[in-house]
């Protein structure tokens, strides 16, 4: 046993791109008017859509698994 706790959430990436965009967001009203919003929140986008990808991902495989699973049941029932 370890004396550190488990953490099962990991929150760095989340800190690091939303910090990213604080910066820009403090650019934009400071030094750059000219950049677009849409530029602005591109890392923060950026870290949504990887996790978007990756539950759907996990959601698709975790679908395949249980339909072949449940096909290899189903085709030991049927053989006697």
């Amino acid at each position: 046993m370890s004396s550190k706790p488990e953490c099962p959430i990991q929150a760095t990436g989340f800190w690091v791109f939303g910090s990213l965009s604080v910066v820009l967001a403090v650019l934009k009203h400071t030094a750059a008017g000219s950049w677009s919003w849409s530029r602005m929140m591109l890392p923060s986008l950026a870290f949504l859509s990887h996790n978007a990808v990756y539950l759907l991902v996990g959601f698709l495989c975790f679908c395949w698994l249980k339909q072949e699973e449940d096909e290899a049941c189903e085709g030991g029932r049927g053989e006697r």
